[in-house]
């Protein structure tokens, strides 16, 4: 035992060095399994919000197409009501033109798998800026659900307006058959012109403006979150 003692006694520098050696070997191993990790979860973490990017780019030229689409359709519609009140010399061609533009509706849907992906892989909570992080979840949780109340809400009164007119009445038919129909536009004035369908007309008109409002608002907070991510990125 005493012999035992005395060699441990002797070389317990170098037992110590060994053990500290050990010791540090672990823990280097621990801090560079650690970075390896922490550096695997940023990679996926930048490729996620590049492809967020992406679709918000996307979603941008949506959101830019319904602008000025529902800026269009408006346009028609304040020209139709124009058009259908002049009680002598319509232009035929006009008042054709103006009832087809006055006729349409822009459906768009935002893409939101990114979004999606980084909630179920946990991603967007090891985002280290937690002011962006705030900005994307305000997006995905309010504007983008917002934009499918609103789209549904334009087709709904597309349907109730417009869809609801009766031009049936103003059908020419050529030729008894039903390939091609064309429409008498001196009776679809006619129609028009009768109050109900005439406020069903303005009624549309309004909904239209307020449609522009909405995609405005829709294209600055898809800008501001596009921009802020882009120059996270870019960091």
């Amino acid at each position: 035992m005493k012999r035992i003692l005395s060699t441990i006694g002797e070389k317990w520098p170098e037992y110590l060095l060994e053990i500290l050696v050990i010791t540090f070997g672990i823990l280097g191993a621990f801090t560079l399994n650690a970075w390896k990790e922490n550096s695997d979860s940023r990679s996926e973490v930048q490729e996620a919000l590049a492809n967020m990017v992406s679709e918000l780019e996307n979603d941008s030229i949506q959101f830019q197409y319904h602008k000025s689409g529902s800026e269009e359709t408006l346009q028609y519609i304040r020209k139709l009501l124009d058009l259908i009140k002049v009680k002598s010399n319509v232009n035929k061609d006009s008042l054709e033109a103006f009832y087809y533009g006055s006729r349409g509706f822009m459906l768009y849907v935002p893409l939101v798998s990114s979004f999606q992906s980084m909630n179920q892989l946990g991603l967007l909570a090891s985002l280290e800026d937690k002011d962006l992080l705030l900005e994307i979840q305000n997006y995905y949780t309010f504007t983008q659900p917002n934009v499918k109340i609103v789209r549904d809400f334009e087709q709904t009164r597309f349907k109730e307006k417009m869809g609801s007119i009766d031009t049936n009445s103003a059908i020419i038919m050529e030729e008894s058959s039903w390939k091609d129909l064309q429409l008498d536009y001196v009776e679809v004035q006619k129609i028009l012109l009768r109050p109900e369908n005439f406020r069903k007309v303005y009624d549309y008109g309004k909904t239209q403006e307020f449609l522009v409002g909405r995609a405005g608002n829709y294209i600055e907070s898809n800008s501001r979150l596009l921009s802020n991510l882009k120059a996270y990125l870019a960091k």
